[in-house]
């Protein structure tokens, strides 16, 4: 072996070992790249999952909240209808009274002898309807 090729040789030894070294450099640093894109990737699914679990929560929550005001309605309504039907039928048996039984009623719930509108008006009228109602409906 001439010395020209001893030089060549050690090039290409040097050349290799450098190639070798950059690979295995350029490697590690992909490995590196890699574990900080998927660590990345990782957080930005959960942020994402929590921010969505969030949401979905708020959602039900305020559906919760929703169908509590709508059940709340709906027992408002029907309770004005039971109401609304006491009172009527009430009316109703009112005025199928005669004047004999209207003037019975009134001294049953304790009203003045006066039964004239003002009188009555005078006279407690709530302590006066839930008075006739209770005998109207017992």
């Amino acid at each position: 072996m001439n010395g020209l090729e001893k030089i060549v040789d050690y090039i290409r030894a040097d050349t290799n070992t450098r190639c070798l070294e950059v690979d295995s450099a350029s490697a590690s640093e992909c490995l590196a790249i890699s574990d900080e894109y998927s660590k990345r990737e990782q957080e930005q699914y959960w942020k994402v999952i929590n921010k969505g679990t969030k949401e979905a929560e708020a959602r039900i929550e305020s559906l919760g909240e929703l169908a509590l005001k709508e059940s709340k309605k709906q027992l408002i309504a029907m309770r004005q209808e039971m109401l609304v039907e006491a009172f009527s039928s009430a009316s109703d048996k009112l005025n199928t009274l005669s004047d004999a039984e209207f003037s019975a009623l009134l001294e049953r719930v304790g009203a003045p002898p006066d039964t004239s509108a003002d009188a009555l008006i005078a006279f407690n009228m709530e302590r006066l309807s839930r008075a006739i109602l209770s005998i109207l409906f017992d």
